[in-house]
């Protein structure tokens, strides 16, 4: 493994106007798995399972409506001339790793080796999870003539209390769940402040 990162926190785009979390209800939205279905389920959308290559086409045509991706994919899979309005709600991130088999990497010749050897690890994972972030922090915040609906914190406590069930499942599926929960939530406090 030459790199373990997540992207940025998931965000909800849509190739309509949203002007609240009600409008969104009932609309068919790219998940990329059956967790992220689960949630939307709750939020009353419509999931609809595909690869984040098959998005833009997918808005294009109107098979649907949004999709459920980090801020900083929207550029990278070019979608973001086809969106008109976004839901800014922290829909979590995902898990990527870069890796190379050992016998291919047994096969190369010294130089690139050492290029692999030299370019791995802790430094690569950090710089590709900064970019990210970075990037999709730039997307969220630069929302000049793009629609962007944020829930209020009192919208944000409703919301709370629909994903509860999936908090108590994990909790409970979880070996000393509730520790490892309070551990990740103490984390989250520290680096989210206030959201």
């Amino acid at each position: 493994v030459a790199a373990v990162y997540s992207n940025d926190n998931g965000g909800l785009h849509f190739n309509r106007t949203i002007k609240s979390l009600d409008d969104m209800k009932g609309l068919k939205v790219r998940v990329p798995g059956p967790k992220q279905a689960a949630v939307l389920k709750q939020l009353g959308l419509v999931p609809v399972g595909m690869g984040a290559r098959q998005i833009a086409e997918s808005l294009n045509r109107g098979v649907i409506q949004g999709a459920l991706m980090g801020w900083s994919a929207i550029n990278i899979f070019r979608i973001t001339p086809l969106l008109k309005s976004h839901v800014d709600l922290p829909m979590g991130t995902r898990a990527f790793f870069i890796a190379i088999h050992n016998r291919v990497y047994d096969k190369l010749p010294r130089k690139g080796k050492a290029a692999i050897d030299k370019n791995e690890g802790l430094a690569l994972s950090m710089s590709l999870g900064t970019f990210y972030e970075k990037d999709g922090t730039r997307m969220r915040t630069n929302t000049e003539g793009r629609g962007v609906v944020r829930p209020d914190q009192a919208e944000r406590k409703k919301l709370m209390q629909k994903f509860k069930p999936f908090h108590d499942q994990w909790i409970k599926d979880t070996k000393d769940g509730a520790k490892k929960y309070q551990a990740i939530q103490d984390i989250l406090a520290k680096h989210r402040g206030s959201s």
